[in-house]
């Protein structure tokens, strides 16, 4: 089954703490609510749009963050809760689900909603009047990856218009700035007679061995084929070489990639896709535009146990 929204989560949290005679630790919830709703494996390890951390974790962590809001739950002491007498008495009504309407019947959840400026349609006190699946920080991290696919398809469409001389600079710019070489520890050898060698540099910063680059700069209708997978694994064997990078704009055909994860030699394929990426992470081309830090409560300061 889908992993459920937080809201979903928020009833069977509150049954978990109904039935204990003493403050709970979130991971025992968590485990508890994970077996009441018989997630299996997959669901529980599928990861949040920006992969750092699994969507049930956010969204158990939201679901208990909206019930401290509302009264229901009380944090006793680091990650450990215990039910209030409020979330009892709703209990006590037998509810089928809880939804923000829910806890928009308790004023201090209220009152916190209205400082909170939600991303989607809101009510007049600023709380979203729909149940959405996603949890706050999700809508984040979907708006990060969203900003970043962007940025993506612009990085690729300036890399079409540059020389080839131009690209293979820039694929020695981004290994170094990925921890390549060293200080002019790369060479750029493209050129006529480059005999299929776009870039050599070193694997590390002593330069105890060499990486052999070919740099195609294709429009992304025009795959890297079979042909050049030979022509470059032939420019390898020249070199005497056992690592090889083939840095492309566009893609590789399937039997190209066959080639290559059955080569003797270890060459590493990078796509128009992933060079982008890579350029963004490493700030190759690229320059930040704002930078928004999320924070925490350090429980461990207020709470050293």
């Amino acid at each position: 089954m889908p992993v459920p929204d937080h809201y979903t989560l928020m009833l069977p949290i509150l049954k978990s703490l109904s039935l204990s005679d003493t403050d709970m630790k979130k991971g025992v919830i968590r485990d508890e609510v994970i077996g009441s709703l018989a997630l299996d494996e997959n669901d529980v390890k599928e990861l949040t749009p920006g992969g750092g951390n699994t969507k049930i974790e956010v969204r158990f962590s939201w679901a208990i963050t909206f019930m401290l809001k509302a009264g229901l739950v009380e944090r006793v002491k680091y990650a450990t809760y215990t039910l209030t007498d409020e979330g009892k008495k709703l209990l006590s009504q037998n509810p089928s689900h809880i939804s923000v309407e829910t806890l928009r019947r308790y004023d201090s959840f209220r009152a916190w909603g209205s400082k909170v400026n939600q991303e989607t349609s809101s009510t007049n006190d600023g709380v979203e009047s729909t149940t959405i699946s996603d949890s706050p920080f999700e809508h984040l991290e979907k708006a990060y990856v969203t900003i970043k696919e962007a940025l993506k398809g612009d990085l690729l469409n300036r890399i079409y218009n540059v020389t080839p001389s131009t690209f293979e600079h820039l694929v020695l710019d981004l290994l170094t700035a990925m921890g390549y070489g060293g200080p002019e520890s790369g060479e750029v050898t493209g050129g006529p007679g480059d005999k299929g060698i776009d870039c050599i540099i070193s694997e590390d910063k002593l330069g105890l061995d060499k990486v052999y680059v070919q740099a195609k700069r294709f429009a992304s209708d025009h795959k890297v084929g079979t042909s050049d997978m030979l022509e470059f694994g032939g420019a390898l064997d020249a070199k005497h070489a056992s690592k090889g990078i083939f840095v492309t704009t566009s893609n590789f055909t399937p039997p190209a990639r066959e080639i290559a994860v059955h080569s003797p030699k270890h060459i590493v394929l990078i796509d128009g896709d992933r060079l982008a990426g890579l350029m963004i992470d490493h700030d190759v081309g690229v320059r930040a535009e704002v930078s928004y830090t999320i924070k925490r409560i350090d429980e461990g300061y207020f709470d050293p146990e």
